[in-house]
């Protein structure tokens, strides 16, 4: 079976991921478009990316943080980066993908991807396991 590659990438509500530019904190949202060398079509997935500043932020408004003072920020899918950089975000998303073996199936890969990602799949995947 093929590897994986990154096919599309674009931030929450069309902002251009070139021009990301935040100087009081960032925490943005992100779809991505995982299918596989040589073969048509994509699944999409998504992440938060954000700083320090943008983190704290999200915590502060974490409805668990805000009633137990204490949050898992289960289901973020969070990459915190201390300064924005398209490139080194690329990098790190093609260092998973190549991390993901290609002897498996598809929705076996999917599986694996939604340990960074959240995966449009992932809840009719392992309801059928």
């Amino acid at each position: 079976m093929p590897g994986l590659i990154l096919k599309s990438i674009e931030g929450e509500f069309g902002t251009s991921l070139m021009d990301m530019d935040f100087k009081d904190g960032f925490f943005v949202n992100i779809e991505i478009e995982i299918g596989e060398k040589d073969k048509n079509g994509a699944d999409i997935f998504s992440f938060n990316v954000c700083d320090e500043k943008g983190l704290l932020k999200t915590i502060w408004t974490d409805t668990e943080f805000k009633e137990k003072q204490i949050t898992s920020l289960s289901g973020y899918h969070v990459f915190v980066m201390k300064k924005y950089d398209l490139e080194s975000l690329l990098k790190y998303i093609e260092d998973i993908l190549n991390s993901i073996p290609e002897n498996i199936s598809w929705k076996q890969k999917g599986l694996l991807l939604s340990q960074y990602f959240n995966w449009e799949y992932y809840k009719e995947t392992i309801e059928k396991i």
